[in-house]
């Protein structure tokens, strides 16, 4: 629960949490992909709570406090393992070593690292305020290198960034039909307001008298019956609820934590950039916060959105969640206005574009041209997880691909780990007949749901 977690402020309040969560895991838990892959990054939030420092004054944090809170999150990562041997657990991914300050200042959140802080070894550092919190992975530690996160100084910003990021979303939100129409009845509309006034300004006042009443009702008669008709609103949904300015020295990367308030759907918060451009967000079940891949200085929006397409109502709820999910995020957008063709087959290219999305890498020296089989589909999807998330080949595959697959013998041999490893960790499922298929063809709907299964192992 969030008390108990918000509860783990040091080394012994962690290591009785983990030894909990380890032995309240039943024998299903332990068999699902799902569930062990929640366990561990529950478990690695809780070794990073337990590290938990004040933020140095100016955000300066120096390599001889890196040092000794390191040193305290190894010795609790010790004990972890400790009680996984116990319980006879076994993650697919090494747990990462995490450290963690806390600031208390109000509206801003600051970090530098001064000369000496890269030297230390450790996988990354967190800063949690009450507003935010900000993750920098080591390869990102250098001398001088900087972030600072802050809340506008008052509402007009985000007033002002909300209407400028609804017509700009107008205008460029072709996802069907009915959201174009709806979408561009609405800028109408507030042309037409401000057109009138201008009329209304320069004419007498009889003419005000009766013209603004009336074309105001019409208005908010219009709007209501075009949402109402349509199921969609103006650009991305909701104004921009919360501005965040993003302040870092070139180069960096960092992940942006943000607080849930009073949303209906966490999983539709969606960080966007000044341009109105989705960044890669996802919400984290284990703190409750939305994270967001940020590269670059600038103006960011939380807002609700969600993408549609009137050719997947048809499919499987699981398939339409991934679909919408994906392509939300620009992760794997549609193929046309409006619709995503979820039965056409997944091009190389859209897919090589998607795992470099979802693992923020470059993609230009893949080779982009020809079709992608199953298999091959398999292989990337696993190379990427285990380069950038730590996961490991299983030992023994043997036995486990010849009860799940009955065309084991037509599998590429040095495939076998990576497709016995995407099968454990739930990456993929065993059709109903049994049959892996190496050689067929994923359509984008069955390669979106292997996506989004890969985007939830990504932290």
């Amino acid at each position: 629960s969030p008390a108990a977690i918000a509860a783990v402020t040091d080394p012994m309040t962690a290591g009785g949490a983990i030894r909990t969560t380890a032995q309240n895991l039943t024998g299903e838990q332990r068999d699902s992909g799902d569930a062990m892959n929640l366990a561990a990054l529950h478990i690695e939030n809780l070794m990073r709570r337990g590290s938990t420092r004040g933020l140095p004054v100016g955000g300066n944090i120096h390599a001889s406090i890196l040092e000794d809170i390191r040193d305290v999150a190894r010795d609790i990562q010790d004990e972890a393992s400790a009680v996984l041997d116990d319980e006879n657990l076994l993650f697919m991914r090494r747990m990462r070593t995490n450290l963690n300050f806390v600031s208390h200042d109000a509206g801003q959140l600051a970090i530098i690292f001064p000369e000496g802080a890269g030297n230390v070894v450790f996988d990354s550092v967190t800063a949690e305020a009450d507003f935010a919190a900000v993750t920098i992975a080591h390869e990102h530690i250098r001398p001088g290198n900087f972030v600072t996160i802050s809340l506008p100084q008052n509402g007009a910003g985000i007033a002002a960034a909300g209407v400028f990021g609804t017509l700009t979303a107008a205008l460029t939100d072709f996802s069907s039909p009915l959201t174009i129409l709806a979408n561009y009845w609405f800028v109408l509309v507030i042309l037409g307001l401000v057109l009138t006034a201008i009329i209304l300004a320069i004419t007498g006042k009889k003419l005000r008298i009766w013209v603004v009443p009336t074309f105001a009702i019409l208005a908010i008669a219009a709007n209501a019956g075009t949402i109402l008709l349509f199921g969609q609103g103006p650009g991305p949904r909701g104004i921009a609820a919360e501005e965040f300015a993003v302040n870092m020295t070139s180069g960096m990367q960092i992940t942006l934590s943000l607080p849930v308030h009073d949303a209906a759907n966490p999983h539709n918060l969606i960080l966007f950039d000044s341009q109105n451009r989705p960044v890669v967000t996802k919400f984290n079940p284990v703190t409750g916060n939305i994270d967001a891949n940020i590269r670059q200085s600038g103006i960011y929006f939380l807002r609700e959105y969600e993408a549609v397409f009137n050719d997947i109502y048809h499919k499987p709820q699981l398939m339409q969640d991934a679909i919408v999910r994906l392509a939300s995020r620009g992760i794997m957008p549609g193929l046309a206005d409006g619709y995503f063709v979820p039965a056409d087959p997944i091009a190389r290219e859209d897919f090589i574009f998607a795992i470099a999305t979802i693992f923020d890498m470059e993609y230009a020296n893949f080779d982009l041209s020809g079709r992608l089989s199953k298999e091959e589909m398999t292989v990337m999807a696993v190379d990427a997880l285990t380069e950038h998330m730590g996961y490991r080949m299983l030992p023994d595959t043997e036995g486990a691909l010849d009860i799940l697959y009955l065309d084991r013998r037509h599998l590429t041999p040095r495939y076998e780990l990576h497709i016995a490893l995407a099968t454990a960790a739930n990456i993929l499922t065993p059709r109903a007949d049994n049959l892996f298929a190496p050689e067929s063809v994923m359509t984008r709907g069955d390669a979106a749901v292997v996506l989004y299964r890969v985007f939830n192992r990504v932290w």
